[in-house]
């Protein structure tokens, strides 16, 4: 499981990074779609936070992960 925490904390520093791309002077389009990146890379981190801790069966992760990857492949 010490890959899942790897990847939460990974995701989290990538979160952290949109977020503050966000905040310089990009035009409101640019900004609003670091702000989209950064909920994207949260939903990773809490669905492998997740699976790290047994809150939710596999199939669950499994779900989450698919879903958020497939947004953030979409908006980049």
């Amino acid at each position: 499981m010490l890959d899942a925490l790897n990847r939460a904390k990974r995701y989290r520093e990538l979160e952290k990074g949109c977020r503050r791309l966000a905040t310089i002077g990009f035009s409101a389009e640019t900004q609003n779609h670091f702000l989209r990146m950064a909920e994207h890379y949260k939903t990773l981190a809490e669905a492998e936070e997740a699976a790290d801790t047994g809150r939710y069966r596999i199939s669950r992760f499994a779900q989450l992960t698919k879903t958020a990857r497939a947004r953030l492949v979409f908006h980049t």
